[in-house]
C-alpha cells in the first residue's frame, strides 16, 4: 500500500513539473540553474521549445503512472445505493 501512495505522489510530481515546464520553461528550468544541473539546465534554457516538449511528455508519463495505481473499484448494487439506504433508514425510524 506503501509503494502505491509513494508511485501516486511521485506521479502527481511529474504531472506538476511537466505543466510547469509547459507554462513557463525558461523561468522554470533557471531554478535549476546551480550545482550538478547546471549541464543539463543550459541547453534547456536556450531551447524553451525542447523544454515544453520533454514538459508534455513528462505529463503524459505521469498520467500513465498514476492510472497504473488505480485501485479495482467494487462493483456497486444500485438498488442499495447510499440514498436508497438513507431512506428506508428515515422510513423505518418513523413506524
Amino acid at each position: 500500500m506503501l509503494s502505491r501512495r509513494l508511485i501516486e505522489t511521485a506521479a502527481m510530481t511529474i504531472i506538476g513539473d511537466g505543466m510547469l515546464c509547459l507554462v513557463s520553461p525558461r523561468r522554470h528550468i533557471s531554478l535549476w540553474r546551480t550545482g550538478p544541473w547546471r549541464a543539463v539546465s543550459e541547453p534547456l534554457i536556450r531551447h524553451p521549445d525542447v523544454t515544453r516538449l520533454l514538459g508534455a511528455i513528462g505529463i503524459g508519463f505521469g498520467i500513465w503512472l498514476a492510472w497504473r495505481q488505480e485501485p479495482e473499484v467494487p462493483e456497486v448494487d444500485v438498488a442499495e445505493s447510499l440514498p436508497r439506504r438513507w431512506i428506508k433508514r428515515l422510513e423505518n425510524s418513523t413506524r
